[in-house]
């Protein structure tokens, strides 16, 4: 099953492109990419999408090498897998940007040193009881979807940069 992404984020961020980088070390690369502006209807978006797995991503949220293949292993009618955020605080997010580093592909050692450090909210998410935000990520069959209003663009206003973790429910 063939995967179509969409990417939600505000015009010129400055966020985009570790998440760009995320999404091109990806080990599983059967997959489109569909970036979206916030202001646009996220219905006709999804509507436009080519595939019949839709997952979408916030613009802040880097996604690791496992990303999308950890999606479609766990893709299924009439379910709805979404990731929490590992947040990156302000210090480590501004020197990921200005050292080009590679978050995608840091390992649970790298992310525990982190969290000693005091640098992220976490390193294992918890498991996620509701589809009330805040997560990082969701995925749904496209059929599934409808026009429901229980699903909405992922918000990229955030200053900081956040890990997306897949977690199934």
């Amino acid at each position: 099953m063939s995967i179509s992404l969409i990417v939600n984020s505000l015009p010129n961020s400055e966020l985009l492109p570790p998440v760009i980088e995320g999404l091109e070390l990806q080990t599983d690369t059967d997959f489109e990419i569909i970036h979206s502006r916030s202001a646009e209807s996220f219905s006709s978006i999804v509507d436009s999408a080519k595939h019949a797995y839709i997952v979408c991503l916030g613009a802040n949220c880097i996604p690791n090498i496992n990303f999308i293949r950890a999606h479609r292993k766990i893709a299924n009618q009439g379910s709805i897998s979404v990731s929490r955020r590992i947040y990156l605080d302000q210090t480590i997010s501004q020197h990921l940007l200005d050292n080009c580093l590679t978050p995608c592909r840091w390992n649970w050692f790298d992310l525990l040193k982190l969290r000693v450090s005091g640098h992220v909210n976490t390193i294992f998410p918890r498991a996620i009881l509701s589809t009330e935000g805040p997560f990082a990520s969701f995925g749904v069959l496209k059929g599934d979807f409808g026009h429901s209003s229980d699903f909405q663009a992922i918000s990229s206003r955030g200053t900081v940069l956040q890990l997306a973790r897949l977690i199934t429910k």
